[in-house]
C-alpha cells in the first residue's frame, strides 16, 4: 500500500517564521486546531452554535477560518489583487500551503513564502482576541498586523531590509 510522504514546510520558511507559528500552521494543515466545530463535536456548549466570530455567517471549521471566511478572504484578496493573480481557494489548508509558492510572480520570494503564515497567524490571534477578550476586529487592523508581522520576521532573520516599518507598510 502506497503511503503519501509527510508534507514539510519549505526550508526557507523555517528560517523566517517563528516556531510557534510553524507549529500552529502544521496543526491547521492537519486539521488539528481547536475551532468551534471541533468543540461542538466533543459535546462542548459553544455560543452561537459555533458560528465564526469573525464573520458571523458560517460555522467555524479549520477550512472556514483559514480559507473561506470573508475576513481571511478580504486579506488574501488584497494580496491577490496587488499581484494581479486569479486564484481558486483550495479545499484544505495543506493544499493552500503546498500551492502557495507557485503563485509568486512579482513579490520577492522570501516575502511571498511567509505571507500565508502571517495571514493565518493574524486571523487566529484576531479570532482568539474576539472570543477571549471581546476585542473588536477589523479587516484594516488585521491587514496592518499581518504586514507588520512579516516585517518583524524579516528583521529577526537578519535579512537586509532598506525600509522602515512605516515605509514597508506603505509599499507592501
Amino acid at each position: 500500500m502506497y503511503e503519501e510522504p509527510p508534507w514539510v514546510f519549505p526550508r526557507r520558511v523555517q528560517g523566517f517564521v517563528p516556531p510557534k507559528v510553524l507549529q500552529f500552521m502544521w496543526q491547521a494543515a492537519e486539521g488539528k486546531i481547536v475551532v468551534m466545530e471541533c468543540l461542538r463535536r466533543r459535546g462542548a456548549d459553544v455560543e452561537g452554535e459555533g458560528v465564526c466570530v469573525l464573520c458571523g455567517l458560517e460555522r467555524e471549521t479549520v477550512q472556514h477560518l483559514l480559507l473561506t471566511c470573508v475576513f481571511v478572504s478580504g486579506i488574501r484578496n488584497r494580496i491577490m489583487r496587488r499581484e494581479s493573480i486569479s486564484w481558486c481557494v483550495p479545499g484544505s489548508v495543506k493544499e493552500m500551503l503546498q500551492q502557495w509558492n507557485a503563485l509568486c510572480v512579482g513579490t520577492a520570494k522570501e516575502l511571498w513564502e511567509v505571507i500565508p503564515y502571517a495571514v493565518g497567524w493574524t486571523v487566529w490571534l484576531a479570532r482568539n482576541g474576539a472570543i477571549f477578550r471581546a476585542e473588536e476586529v477589523s479587516l484594516e487592523m488585521a491587514w496592518d498586523l499581518h504586514i507588520t508581522r512579516i516585517y518583524w520576521w524579516i528583521q529577526a532573520a537578519n535579512i537586509d531590509c532598506d525600509y522602515s516599518l512605516h515605509d514597508f507598510q506603505q509599499s507592501f
